[in-house]
């Protein structure tokens, strides 16, 4: 059980995922819209500044269009908890948890919240990985928010 505290600037976002992504082996997906369902979020620290942000760990559900290909591949990604950014804000907005200016979040207010995030692709160091953003609430039934997959 954690809490989410600050969030980061724009530059610093570009720089921990050039870090992150540069050490890692991902998987890359098609860019497009996808809906994601946490399963495991954590608290962490950036590796170099120690800036606090979520890691989740989320199951896709469905890919660009309804495409189910990638339906129960497992995508992480991070969001940055640094103040004057919208990075949380819209996760929380995404994922219908409430959080006001002066409140703490639980990581676990996130778990079996999906959400839809866009996913491009960027190319760094010779390297494709994709890049994460725009979270949006995940709807069904013609505009139901998804709150919890059962």
């Amino acid at each position: 059980m954690g809490q989410i505290i600050p969030f980061e600037t724009i530059g610093q976002m570009k720089q921990r995922q050039k870090e992150s992504f540069g050490e890692s082996n991902f998987p890359v997906y098609p860019p497009g819209d996808y809906t994601v369902l946490p399963v495991d979020v954590k608290l962490t620290t950036t590796s170099k500044q120690g800036i606090p942000q979520l890691q989740l760990s989320c199951e896709i559900i469905d890919g660009p269009n309804g495409n189910t290909e990638s339906r129960g591949k497992k995508v992480t990604m991070w969001v940055l908890c640094k103040e004057g950014t919208s990075f949380l804000l819209n996760l929380c907005k995404a994922c219908g948890v409430e959080k006001t200016d002066d409140q703490h979040l639980d990581t676990d207010d996130f778990v079996n919240r999906a959400f839809r995030v866009a996913v491009t692709i960027e190319t760094w160091e010779g390297k494709d990985q994709n890049r994460f953003g725009r979270y949006r609430p995940a709807l069904v039934n013609g505009g139901a928010p998804v709150q919890a997959r059962v």
